[in-house]
């Protein structure tokens, strides 16, 4: 049994296949991630304090595409449902922001702003 996160308090068991545990890739971002990724169809969704989005292929960990938002970090994990993927951005002097974003592509669909901080 490997032990994965199924829950908001991070437990549960998984029936894994996985035969070990080797390292398959790295993906450094401009600072720190603060928030789970999401993984949906072989890609991985992340958010980071540099202000970006990314979609990085699952297998490689290449970057797929990343989407610079309008608030000063993303420390909400992202939401991704019916090729959209949705993430709120943290504080940017006046509003923070939830976005959704074209899972395939990274174009903005829209924006929100919240009139307060996003975490």
């Amino acid at each position: 049994m490997v032990n994965v996160s199924h829950d908001l308090n991070h437990t549960g068991t998984s029936t894994s296949t996985v035969s070990n545990g080797n390292l398959l890739w790295t993906f450094n971002t401009g600072d720190k991630i603060r928030s789970s990724p999401s993984v949906v169809d072989g890609v991985v969704y992340e958010g980071s304090n540099d202000g970006y989005v990314y979609a990085l292929n699952a297998v490689t960990g290449g970057v797929i595409w990343k989407y610079k938002g309008t608030g000063s970090s993303v420390e909400s994990s992202p939401a991704v449902a019916n090729g959209v993927v949705y993430v709120g951005y943290l504080w940017d002097g006046q509003n923070g922001w939830v976005v959704a974003l074209n899972a395939t592509n990274g174009a903005l669909i829209w924006r929100y702003a919240t009139n307060s901080g996003m975490e």
